[in-house]
């Protein structure tokens, strides 16, 4: 154990995350609002569409590179424009065109989608830690905190138990 310079308690280098208990069929610990501190989320899932939107800008000028250099290699070589060589470049471009705007709308609402459900792993814990400091200071609860399994942050909820057992034993 070490005293950690921000923390007024001990803490173990390495904590090992508790288990949360199961649930009863009563009580279920999935949350249905996906969108719970939404300037977070929005933020996080715009980020990760705008560095797809880059991405696929960058690969779009790549291949578009490409296509002027064989069209001016054809150029050089003395080809016709009307030439079977023309032709199949122009028939590759456009179907290149057409599969890169399928998989630009596909990347789009797949970044939307894995944006949305990571954001959603990072703004349940800081939601509920919120939540359960606000029952904690009203009287409600002097109970741990727990996250969803597959939530991050979970070294916050050991951290935050850490405290609400120190808060404990001063009140004895």
């Amino acid at each position: 154990m070490f005293i950690n310079k921000w923390s007024i308690f001990p803490v173990n280098q390495k904590i090992k995350h508790k288990s949360i208990p199961e649930q009863s069929s009563k009580t279920s610990h999935k949350r249905k609002q996906k969108l719970i501190l939404p300037k977070l989320q929005l933020s996080l899932i715009f980020t990760s569409i705008i560095i797809f939107i880059l991405a696929s800008v960058i690969y779009f000028a790549t291949v578009n590179i490409v296509f002027l250099k064989l069209n001016h290699l054809g150029i050089e070589l003395g080809l016709k424009p009307n030439s079977s060589f023309f032709k199949e470049l122009s028939s590759l471009e456009s179907i290149t065109a057409k599969i890169y705007g399928i998989t630009v709308f596909v990347g789009l609402l797949t970044s939307f989608f894995i944006g949305l459900k990571l954001s959603h792993k990072v703004a349940g814990p800081i939601y509920c830690l919120n939540k359960h400091i606000k029952n904690v200071c009203n009287g409600k609860t002097n109970e741990d905190v727990r996250f969803r399994k597959n939530d991050y942050l979970l070294e916050l909820q050991d951290n935050f138990n850490l405290l609400m057992e120190k808060y404990r034993n001063l009140q004895k």
